[in-house]
């Protein structure tokens, strides 16, 4: 009776300990830094993290099956590029 409680144990806390790990794996990254050189990434709220070895000239982004409000500073305004959003 007691190897079967500490084997269920065992097995519950081998269950909760994998779920709370996986939910580091698949979790969104908080930062640039985080990403392999020349990734881009779009979080769950929205928002576009980068990380390049290069310069970037120019971007634009193309969003279906959504819609976007709002577009705003962020590095690219603060590099002088022109923020905005719109609709077509």
């Amino acid at each position: 009776m007691y190897s079967t409680l500490l084997t269920k144990q065992n097995t519950l806390f081998s269950l909760i300990f994998s779920i709370f790990l996986t939910s580091f794996i698949i979790a969104d990254p908080t930062d640039g830094c985080e990403l392999d050189t020349n990734t881009l990434f779009i979080t769950s709220e929205g928002n576009v993290l980068y990380k390049s070895d290069v310069d970037i000239a120019g971007f634009q982004f193309t969003v279906d099956g959504a819609t976007v409000e709002s577009a705003a500073g962020g590095d690219a305004a603060a590099n002088g590029f022109t923020v905005s959003a719109s609709g077509t």
